[in-house]
């Protein structure tokens, strides 16, 4: 049935819960108001059906509460209900007089549940039919008192017949049957703009707040949640709204790590504080709280209103931009210092050679011993180590922009893959992928494959000092709705794009939190024999592709979380403009 104000299911949910609880309560008060008409009187069997039918009222609304959560269609749950009420109702109205009964006022709770939980146009609907059976109950009624038509039920209490005679003239029937229809579709109308106002209102608070980029809060005064939008509650680590208004906020953040915030909310006081939250799902992420008391007109405080803003991402930001700049500076000052290392060091070695040559002829001669030949051959061997050492770094800080193609990350994984489980020290080490098809990226073949093999590299040196089985797995999946924070002008600018994340996981000792920071830095290295320039290749490769580079510690090892940018799913390998 068309809808002006059809309302989520969420809301539906709501009303129902809140038409359960309002019809219980307007049943006791029939059972009521029928007990003081009958006081002092012999209870005639017409009001005994009357508490029969309230009787089966209740236990039916008590049937409806218990099959509640199981309900499916909401829409057609709350229809059976309002056609049962409005057919207890005239049996009940019938009992008690007609138009002339006091209980006629049930008929217009029941159009205007229909009007607020199902559409208008039911109201109008039910405002009708509820019309039609008055009219056909008061028609019963005069064909008795004017013919031969016997009233079930009630024929038998001859004084409430004849209160019923002195007050059923036609014009008076035809008055209040016109009365009747009139506030029946009245109260249908009103609904129906009350409705349709709160759905502004609903579209407010759902619309717009729950699309705020900052999560929001509203806490009253005594510390129950009225509200809480879906970034307060993904930044919070709390799903279903449903389940947290209404509570007290220090039922819902029990957890160690989020008792600083709820000292935050209830200190009743505007504080502007930044804090890091653990997610439930381990991450880390860094969250503002600007929170704001609301006051009534005498200054008593009604509540207060928390923002939460995610400055994980601007965070990130921050340290590639420092980052950046210090790779910046170091390629530049090492780029000069190594053609200045490297020429002496062609010298040298040539020297020493020079040296080894003359050395050996006298050896031969048995002039000398041959202990200055072995000290030559170390510093050759030593002059070459520093050669290869300069040259990574040379080619580091040269690395070229990537020529880039549309990439299957399936298929390079699977050659980095047979790469690496040729290699000699991968042979008690467990290698496996599991990389679905179709994750296209727009790369450079050639520096991705480097990169990769680069942290598998890394990975098999860290395993040889793990007490665990050696297994390395490199997984992958589509994060469909990853932010990237970039820099407009003097503002900070958030774009929402489709990224390949992938993940690079091994079974070693892990990552020490002070080496964490550093980790990607050139010349930093944990290990005796490193050259501390694999991790910086991997991450500057990944910069060139727009993506971004962690690593984090796992429950059973370290993990390497590379991001690059998704393209569309067109055929791989397809040039594109670089």
């Amino acid at each position: 049935m068309a809808s002006p104000h059809a309302l989520p299911d969420t809301d539906l949910v709501r009303k129902i819960k809140w038409l359960l609880f309002f019809r219980l309560i307007l049943i006791i008060f029939c059972i009521i108001l029928v007990v003081l008409l009958t006081a002092g009187e012999k209870l005639a069997s017409r009001f005994l059906f009357a508490l029969t039918i309230l009787g089966i009222a209740l236990a039916l609304n008590l049937f409806y509460l218990g099959i509640f959560r199981w309900a499916r269609d909401h829409v057609k749950f709350v229809m059976v209900q309002i056609i049962a009420d409005a057919i207890l109702e005239s049996i009940l109205v019938y009992l008690t007089g007609g138009a002339n009964s006091v209980f006629t006022f049930l008929f217009l709770a029941t159009i205007f549940s229909a009007t607020m939980c199902l559409t208008s146009t039911a109201g109008y609907l039910f405002a009708s039919g509820i019309t039609v059976m008055l009219g056909v109950i008061t028609l019963i009624y005069a064909f008795h008192i004017y013919g031969p038509l016997p009233l079930p039920l009630i024929s038998q209490d001859s004084s409430f017949i004849e209160r019923i005679k002195r007050s059923l003239g036609f014009r008076y029937i035809l008055v209040q049957l016109i009365t009747h229809a009139l506030a029946f579709h009245i109260i249908a109308a009103l609904g129906g703009y009350l409705a349709s106002h709160l759905l502004k209102y609903r579209v407010l608070y759902e619309e717009i707040l729950d699309n705020m980029a900052e999560g929001l809060i509203a806490i009253d005064a005594s510390g129950r949640i009225i509200y809480i939008n879906d970034e307060a509650r993904r930044l919070l680590s709390h799903h279903g709204r449903d389940s947290l208004v209404f509570r007290n906020i220090g039922e819902v953040f029990r957890r160690r790590e989020e008792q600083r915030v709820v000292e935050i909310l209830i200190n009743k006081e505007e504080t502007d504080s930044e804090l890091k939250i653990s997610m439930r799902e381990g991450e880390t992420k860094d969250i503002n709280i600007k929170t704001s008391v609301l006051k009534d007109s005498r200054g008593h405080s009604r509540g207060l209103i928390g923002i939460f803003t995610d400055l994980t991402p601007r965070k990130r930001l921050e340290e590639a931009e420092r980052r950046a700049s210090r790779l910046q500076d170091a390629e530049l000052l090492a780029t000069s210092i190594a053609h200045e290392i490297r020429n002496p060091l062609a010298s040298i070695r040539g020297a020493i050679q020079e040296l080894a040559n003359v050395v050996n002829e006298e050896t031969s001669a048995g002039l000398i011993e041959n202990g200055p030949v072995q000290l030559a051959d170390i510093a050759v061997r030593e002059s070459d180590r520093l050669e290869h050492i300069i040259g990574n770094f040379l080619r580091f800080a040269r690395m070229g922009p990537p020529h880039l193609k549309k990439l299957d990350i399936s298929e390079l994984i699977d050659e980095v893959v047979i790469l690496l489980k040729q290699r000699s020290d991968s042979r008690d080490i467990t290698i496996t992928a599991d990389v679905p098809p179709d994750l296209r990226v727009s790369g450079d073949a050639e520096q991705l494959k480097q990169a990769f093999l680069n942290l598998g590299v890394n990975a098999f040196e860290a395993m040889k000092n793990s007490d665990n089985p050696a297994s390395f797995t490199i997984s992958a999946g589509a994060q469909h709705s990853a932010g990237r924070v970039t820099k407009s002008d003097a503002e900070l600018v958030v774009t929402k794009r489709q990224m390949v994340e992938i993940r690079f996981e091994d079974t070693g000792p892990g990552i020490k939190e002070k080496d964490q920071a550093k980790i990607f830095a050139p010349f930093y290295t944990t290990r005796t024999d490193g050259t501390g320039l694999g991790l910086s290749i991997v991450h500057k490769i990944v910069e060139m592709h727009g993506g971004t580079s962690e690593i984090e510690n796992t429950t059973t090892g370290a993990c390497v979380r590379i991001r690059l940018p998704m393209v569309a799913g067109e055929t791989p390998n397809e040039e594109s403009a670089s």
